[in-house]
């Protein structure tokens, strides 16, 4: 089954027939950032944004929501915890933090 047939049976549920909500059979329209934004909607409580921005290569170069774009790379990786660097003097923290 398409993508945008299995998109439109999540959507028929909130949206009429002929809603411009709805994809093309064909999919031409159902592009990666089209996905990209799906996902975002399908799953804004589970906690996996971040993650798909990331892997879409989307994080740090281009706006979303209320987050300007960030030339710097350091924020896909989180900083060691203190107490973490604290136990262990072979770890190193993080580049930028």
């Amino acid at each position: 089954m398409a993508a945008a047939e299995l998109l439109n049976n999540v959507r028929r549920r909130n949206y009429p027939a002929g809603s411009a909500s709805l994809y093309g059979s064909g999919g031409a329209v159902l592009t990666e950032q089209e996905l990209l934004d799906e996902w975002g909607r399908e799953f804004i409580g589970e906690g996996r944004r971040r993650i798909d921005l990331i892997r879409f290569g989307k994080f740090n170069n281009s706006a979303w929501w209320d987050k300007s774009p960030d030339g710097d790379d350091h924020t896909k990786i989180y900083p060691i915890p203190l107490n973490a660097l604290n136990v262990s003097p072979q770890l190193k923290q993080n580049p930028g933090y």
